[in-house]
């Protein structure tokens, strides 16, 4: 009488399992790849609204009195404000998905409490509080009367 050996391999189900496991693994690779891509979004427009607020910033702390402010600067309900549009790749445009708005509040006589906010439609990606003394708040520059 021959006995019968048992054949090496793996099973249905074995195999079944395995795929299975395999499945699960890779759903679970590819929601921490998707959230991670989102992360790195969001990253993206805070870094490019701080630039961007920054640079803004740096440009209003070297004027010396709201005489020199440019037209952009609108007066509005004893509020000074300014609003910029960029597109996608955060160019200055006319209308755009991405809006900082930065308006000055008068605290005191040559004080002004400066905010600034950076919007993506209609959600703030960034604000920020600080404040601005203007030398010679009602001075024009250059007008003589030192």
């Amino acid at each position: 009488m021959k006995v019968l050996k048992a054949e090496e391999g793996f099973t249905l189900i074995e195999i079944s399992i395995s795929v299975a496991m395999l499945a699960f693994i890779s759903v679970v690779v590819i929601k921490l790849f998707l959230a991670a891509s989102n992360i790195n979004v969001k990253a993206s427009e805070v870094d490019m609204a701080t630039i961007l607020i920054s640079n803004e910033l740096e440009i209003l702390y070297d004027k010396t009195s709201l005489a020199s402010l440019s037209d952009e600067y609108i007066v509005q309900d004893e509020e000074i404000v300014k609003k910029a549009y960029f597109d996608d790749l955060f160019v200055l445009s006319e209308t755009g998905k991405y809006g900082m708005t930065i308006s000055m509040k008068k605290e005191t006589d040559a004080l002004y409490k400066v905010d600034c906010t950076f919007m993506k439609g209609e959600k703030e990606i960034m604000s920020l509080e600080t404040y601005k003394h203007f030398k010679y708040p009602f001075k024009k520059v250059g007008d003589g009367s030192d």
